[in-house]
């Protein structure tokens, strides 16, 4: 028994070794890139015309909020397209007014009853869009400034098939630390698998793509059937081959409110995790495993301290630095930085939670509903 428990601790520190190098060219390498961006204001020259695309079901008061913020974006030509998915409140009243008022507004309605959902919903969009460039974002959400599709525009200017946003979420929220940390997290995350050229995901709050990305990559349809995978499963399937960039400039992110409770995030999680099924193979293989090794990280730290006490403070202690000065640095994405200096019990919360709701997920499906 005891040679079992001392050949677990030496695992935990192989754990800890790999986990520590993994974090390192990650964060390494999202510094460098997030400290090069440019002012997106002084950025001068021609820039392709967008349309962005909405996808709105029972929306009315968010629509009223944030159209008039979408509107306001600067220095680029756009049009928007709203699209209601079976909407029982004043969502379509207040669409087709709008539509009426200003002539860059487009609405379409989905009428059919097979036809619902957000994924058919955005392709009617795309349908209905005059231009090649399609940006897509949350009727919840709105742009962290003026220049976001400007900065949208400038990316697909460099040749840019696919442009992978960030959707910041603010408070207030009684998880705020914990919300800040898995959205920073997994914006780290798929920044970086896009940076080596193999993209897994992107997030609908704040997304771009070609029209013709779109029609060439027919794959994606074959998910029609969950309530989640507009995004990451597009990406995940039209990724591989296209050019992908990076919308790192904090006034390009999109803004969205937080999940009141911990309730409401793990309901928004599961929906989320419900698509990540359906990744490539080799997607599901490398996020699965750093998923694993996260959760053994604290299942068998107590075993390391006890066996290997020395050698164990000095692999956690370099770990948490790893983890702790990006968030300094990195500091835009996050709504309270401060409150991440707790980040491990962050991580310790987001592994356990991840881990059961995948099960969960696997076990039970997905939702029906959005």
């Amino acid at each position: 028994m005891e040679e079992t428990l001392i050949f677990l601790a030496y695992c935990w520190l192989l754990i800890s070794v790999i986990l520590w190098l993994w974090q390192a060219w990650r964060f390494t390498r999202m510094n460098h890139m997030l400290s090069e961006s440019q002012d997106i204001s002084i950025v001068k020259g021609s820039l392709p015309s967008l349309s962005l695309i909405v996808a709105c079901r029972n929306e009315e008061q968010n629509l009223a909020r944030n159209l008039p913020l979408w509107m306001a974006q600067e220095e680029v030509n756009f049009e928007i397209i709203l699209v209601d998915d079976h909407s029982e409140d004043a969502t379509p009243e207040f669409c087709e007014h709008a539509s009426k008022s200003d002539p860059n507004i487009k609405f379409i309605r989905l009428d059919s009853a097979e036809n619902r959902g957000k994924k058919w919903a955005i392709e009617a969009g795309i349908g209905l869009a005059k231009n090649e460039h399609l940006v897509f974002c949350d009727a919840d959400c709105y742009p962290a400034s003026a220049l976001w599709l400007k900065a949208v525009a400038v990316s697909f200017s460099e040749g840019n098939d696919m442009v992978l946003g960030y959707g910041k979420i603010v408070g207030p929220s009684r998880i705020q630390a914990l919300v800040d940390f898995e959205t920073g997290r997994t914006a780290l995350q798929f920044w970086h698998y896009a940076s080596v050229k193999n993209p897994y995901m992107g997030v609908g709050r704040n997304l771009a793509y070609t029209k013709s990305l779109y029609y060439n990559n027919p794959d994606h349809k074959k998910h029609r059937d969950l309530l989640s995978g507009d995004d990451d499963l597009f990406v995940n399937s039209a990724g591989q081959g296209a050019k992908v960039a990076v919308l790192r400039w904090p006034e390009a992110y999109t803004l969205s409110k937080a999940p009141v409770n911990f309730r409401a995030w793990w309901k928004q999680k599961r929906r989320h995790y419900s698509a990540a099924w359906r990744y490539k193979l080799s997607h599901q293989l490398s996020l699965g495993l750093e998923g694993i090794l996260a959760l053994l990280f604290w299942v068998l730290m107590p075993l390391g301290l006890y066996y290997l006490p020395l050698e164990a403070m000095v692999l956690i202690a370099t770990r948490f630095f790893m983890s702790f000065y990006p968030v300094r640095v990195q500091f835009s994405l996050f709504d309270k930085p401060g409150l991440q200096n707790l980040w491990p019990i962050w991580e310790l919360v987001w592994v356990l939670s991840t881990f059961v709701l995948q099960v969960k997920t696997l076990i039970l499906g997905a939702g029906k509903k959005w």
